[in-house]
């Protein structure tokens, strides 16, 4: 299973089949080390865990109240690498469904672009609409 975790405007994705942790870590490595019990595998370049589900189940009400810890139901390929090209986009849409039926909204994320802030909406179809906010 994956979950996201945001402190400030810094956000993780845990993945706790693998045991990894990646994403905007550096700012985030003291409670990585000290919250989740993980250390740095500098071959990988990934903190990693070997009891990642078992501390999530165990502190689940703690980290989603202090670092709004959410389960991420879509497979999403490397969100995190795409960020510095995501702050460039335009007000349209990064990827449109085909289809128009209703969709599920998996998790939001806000993003700051260079002329405003953004909010990215991911669905469980693996889609995603990007919108201006201000």
């Amino acid at each position: 299973m994956k979950y996201t975790m945001t402190c400030k405007k810094n956000t993780i994705t845990i993945d706790t089949k693998t045991g990894d942790i990646y994403g905007d870590t550096y700012a985030m490595k003291e409670i990585i080390k000290s919250d989740l019990y993980a250390t740095w595998d500098n071959v990988r370049k990934v903190w990693h865990s070997d009891n990642l589900d078992e501390t999530i189940n165990e502190f689940r009400q703690y980290l989603t109240r202090c670092y709004k810890l959410e389960v991420v139901d879509a497979e999403e390929p490397s969100e995190e690498a795409d960020d510095s090209s995501e702050a460039k986009a335009t007000t349209e849409t990064v990827k449109t469904a085909e289809a128009h039926g209703n969709k599920t909204v998996s998790h939001t994320r806000l993003v700051n672009g260079n002329d405003g802030f953004y909010q990215i909406v991911y669905y469980t179809d693996g889609t995603s609409k990007k919108m201006f906010v201000g």
